[in-house]
């Protein structure tokens, strides 16, 4: 978006538009015997914008509005002139004047009538005369109790006429207009005269729709509560915070899905933002408090006293002028809680941005001592950290360090300043070494790779034989895990040739990352003495070990080398517990099926990616793709873990049972970009979109392809998949002898493996080559003993559709395919079930997935021809059914209707 578009979309935010659109209908539809309408915000809620529309819509009906800014300072204006003015021309703004006054004439310090009530008259009688005129009064906040007065003479005298009357109030209103302003709504609101609205803080709803329409993506939901828990929900604060974002490139859009970068600045605003000046004209004092409660406000009723420390004042004027900035809308204060914190989250930022160095420094100190001191106490488990972080060696550098350290290995979230002000506290070159050493490991397991690198090229470097072998040979794996994650192949060479036996892990790790796996094993079975030397050695070269089993289909020796690499480690080393875990998960799972991993021992939270492939194999569709995408936007997904190779083919398989062929696509050319191990599984998950696209030569190249790869490197894991389909494409060319072939191949591979999961592909492919009826019982059988219900229902369809199942199972697999949202699948299956005269349920379901189902096709790219070849029907057809479903929805262009699924926004 270009920069003058995304000003105008700042200006009128696409949900705020909605909303205005939804309150200014209403206002319109109004009774005229309630000539009075009051709009209630607090600052940057988007009154003035709403009057700013009002105007272009009562212009549009034909109405005169006179639009009034009010300001605190007295401009030479008078109220009675301005409103005067409506007999005279028309100012800029083509017809919609807009004249700033003052309720007191500045000249004579009078008003311009003797009374309320004689001012009133003057003012309706030619208002009336007039006809269609709406005066409009933006910030009545300012208004003296004389000019209020004059409102409310003058709405009993507007009562049943043409002329509206709109004041738009920010809130809270301080001082003695809030009393005095309450009493005469009251009174307007028990005759009838008063129409109100309050313009809430928008929603989830509207944030997404904001957010949508700003990255042309459907925002996540965690990037929604994010904004929200920001924002406050204020349009003036939601889309500074957007276009931070944006011009930070801190969004990443994957599968179609906008998602907030872990390491994400934190946004702030403009120094002459609306929020920050409605604070600023409060007085220095206030400015003061309020820059400093925006570092001290998490530690609750701690703050006021630290406050007036800080700024030299007593702790009960400190209390005053906090209690100033709760009642201006600034602050809230839990009693209960004894917490202070910010109505706008961000404004809080945007306050402590215009701290000075020093100032920030000073202000962390006093927190960090108060916490150690237990003199306060903090409910937000980042904050001692960043303030440890920026009070640096102001406060003991030795307890700062190990309060860092221990944070960062902790903590879900991940910043490098904890880190790196660790670092920079250390006591000596062995610390500071050992420090580095955990930086690299945590900045590893954040996917902050170059980072990684930098720290691993300093211990190199500047301190060097400062780390025990065991630890050398941890910085050494980490390297190798750094250098693949950024595309540097010849330090993974060279590793990989380095005949140092301190370095025989990192070694190995190299071999299996450049995808020679025989060496790998080979070297790991031959070093065992090397790397069993010390815990982290040990644990690593298990779990080397266990991969090279598994990919070679020995799994029960792969589950056993998984095990023992867990129990080399302490119950401090979370994070390889989760990794080794996440190993651990994944062989159950593609060996044994789900009911498997159900047995294993209570285990720390395992990796996203290993829960993203739980979640697809147990048919938790949504939450498998929402994690999927969350691990990928994360940037942790470099290819060095083989639960990423399983990652992105289980929800590439999602994406077609869906509909969302390119979608899937685009998920399989980001592992291969990354280099994940065991790309061949990649080609039989793209070979299945191939092959609904009416591409069967291609599919079958590129099966041919995956099994040859694997085939040259001794891997075995998952080639029966690809063989089956090889099967499937040979018996649909009439080639029984080759698909003989292929069907002995994956004898072969379950011999080998010996595994449930190996042996239902065997089975299916016994019952659909040879007509095997056992076979086929057998496959129903293993298929639902798995637990896997895509899987299951794949299973019924192709029995069926090569007359080896019993169509009633149909209505069964139907029934599963709809609650993983498989449309694709399910219309697929409707034609079968069509053929063998199977009952399909819910006519106007049916209909309404079509429609769904061909949007998202349109959505994903595909031509009228692409889309027939999927659904199996005519171009003719699909033409037919776009024409209508642009007819229903009013979509003019595919342009429109894919940016609607693409959105979130509608279809």
């Amino acid at each position: 978006m270009k920069a003058n578009a995304l000003a105008e979309s700042a200006r009128n935010p696409p949900a705020d538009t909605d909303r205005n659109r939804r309150i200014i209908s209403a206002i319109l539809a109004r009774d005229s015997a309630r000539p009075l309408v009051t709009v209630t915000g607090p600052v940057g809620s988007g009154r003035s914008t709403l009057l700013d529309q009002l105007c272009a819509a009562l212009s549009g009906q034909g109405v005169r509005p006179l639009l009034l800014r009010l300001s605190p300072n007295p401009i030479p204006t008078p109220l009675y002139s301005a409103l005067r003015s409506i007999d005279g021309p028309p100012g800029d703004g083509g017809g919609q004047p807009s004249m700033w006054w003052s309720p007191v004439d500045p000249l004579t310090g009078t008003h311009a009538a003797a009374t309320p009530r004689h001012t009133a008259a003057a003012i309706a009688e030619p208002l009336t005369a007039a006809g269609d005129v709406a005066i409009l009064i933006d910030d009545a906040q300012w208004m003296d109790p004389h000019s209020l007065a004059v409102v409310d003479h003058l709405a009993r005298r507007l009562a049943g006429t043409s002329v509206l009357c709109v004041c738009a109030v920010r809130v809270p209103v301080t001082g003695p207009m809030f009393a005095a302003g309450c009493a005469t709504l009251d009174a307007l609101r028990a005759e009838n005269l008063l129409h109100e609205v309050n313009l809430r803080p928008l929603g989830e709803a509207d944030i997404g729709a904001v957010a949508a329409a700003a990255f042309n993506a459907r925002p996540d939901p965690e990037l929604v509560t994010h904004l929200r828990r920001l924002t406050g929900g204020l349009p003036a604060a939601l889309v500074p915070a957007i276009d931070a974002y944006r011009r930070a490139e801190e969004i990443r859009v994957v599968d179609g899905y906008a998602h907030l970068a872990p390491r994400h600045n934190r946004p702030t605003l403009p120094a002459n933002h609306q929020l920050l000046l409605s604070v600023r004209r409060n007085g220095p004092l206030t400015w003061s408090v309020a820059k400093a409660v925006a570092v001290l406000h998490p530690l609750g009723d701690a703050a006021p006293k630290l406050l007036g420390e800080a700024l030299g004042v007593a702790e009960t004027k400190a209390r005053q002028v906090l209690g100033e900035l709760r009642d201006a809308g600034v602050l809230r204060h839990s009693a209960r809680g004894r917490r202070w914190r910010f109505r706008v989250p961000l404004l809080a930022s945007a306050l402590s941005a215009q701290l000075g160095p020093f100032e920030r420094r000073h202000l962390a100190q006093r927190a960090i001592t108060a916490l150690w001191q237990g003199n306060a106490d903090c409910d937000d488990p980042d904050y001692r950290a960043d303030q440890l972080a920026i009070a640096g060696k102001m406060v003991d550098p030795a307890r700062a360090k190990n309060d860092l350290l221990s944070h960062a290995a902790k903590a879900g979230a991940y910043d490098d300043r904890w880190l790196r002000s660790a670092a920079a506290l250390s006591t000596d070159q062995s610390d500071r070494a050992r420090t580095l050493l955990t930086q690299a490991m945590l900045c590893l397991a954040h996917g902050d790779y170059r980072q990684t690198l930098v720290c691993a090229e300093t211990i190199c470097r500047e301190l060097d034989g400062q780390l025990s072998d065991d630890e050398s040979g941890e910085l050494d794996r980490i390297r190798v895990l750094a250098s693949h994650a950024v595309g540097d192949k010849a330090t993974l060479k060279d590793l990989a040739a380095d005949p140092d036996p301190r370095r025989v892990v990192a070694r190995a790790t190299a071999l299996l990352l450049l995808g020679r796996w025989r060496e790998c094993g080979t070297l790991v079975a031959g070093s065992r003495e090397e790397w069993t030397s010390g815990p982290l050695s040990a644990s690593s070269g298990h779990l080397v070990e266990a991969l090279t089993h598994f990919v070679s289909g020995s799994h029960l020796l792969a589950e056993r080398c998984a095990e023992e690499a867990y129990r080399q480690l302490s119950d401090s080393a979370e994070r390889r517990q989760a990794r080794v875990a996440g190993m651990r998960v994944l062989m159950k799972l593609i060996g044994n099926g789900v009911a498997a991993v159900e047995d294993l021992p209570s285990t720390p939270a395992l990796p996203a990616s290993a829960r993203a492939v739980l979640a697809a194999h147990q048919g938790r569709f949504d939450e498998a793709m929402e994690l999927a995408r969350r691990a990928i936007a994360s940037g942790t997904i470099r290819g060095h873990d083989l639960t990423h190779t399983f990652l992105h083919e289980a929800a590439a398989t999602i994406q077609l049972s869906r509909g969302k062929l390119t979608g899937g696509r685009e998920l399989l050319m980001v592992a291969r970009e990354a280099e994940t191990p065991l790309p061949y599984l990649l080609d039989g998950a793209e070979a299945l979109i191939d092959r609904a696209l009416g591409q069967p030569d291609q599919a079958r190249k590129r099966l041919l392809h995956g099994v040859g790869y694997a085939g040259e490197r001794d891997l075995v894991i998952g080639t029966d998949t690809l063989l089956l389909q090889l099967a499937e494409l040979a018996m649909d060319r009439g080639e029984l002898a080759a698909a003989r072939r292929y069907m002995l191949d994956i004898e072969r591979v379950a011999t080998r493996s010996g595994t449930p999961g190996t042996a239902l592909t065997l089975a299916l492919a016994r019952a659909l080559v040879e007509r095997d009826a056992k076979a086929s019982e057998d496959a129903i059988r293993l298929a639902r003993e798995l637990g896997r219900p895509y899987q299951l229902a794949e299973v019924i369809a192709r029995l069926v559709t090569h007359k080896q199942g019993d169509p009633a199972l149909l209505a069964e697999a139907y029934e599963i395919l709809g609650e993983l949202g498989a449309l694709l699948n399910r219309a697929w299956l409707r034609n079968l079930m069509q053929e063998h005269g199977v009952s399909i349920p819910g006519r106007r379901q049916t209909v309404a997935e079509n429609e769904r189902l061909l949007s998202i096709l349109v959505a994903d790219g595909l031509a009228n021809k692409q889309i027939a070849t999927v659904l199996g029907t005519s171009e003719k057809s699909v033409e037919g059914r776009l024409a209508r479903l642009f007819s229903r929805t009013g979509y003019r262009s595919r342009v429109e209707l894919a940016m609607s699924v693409l959105t979130g926004l509608g279809g």
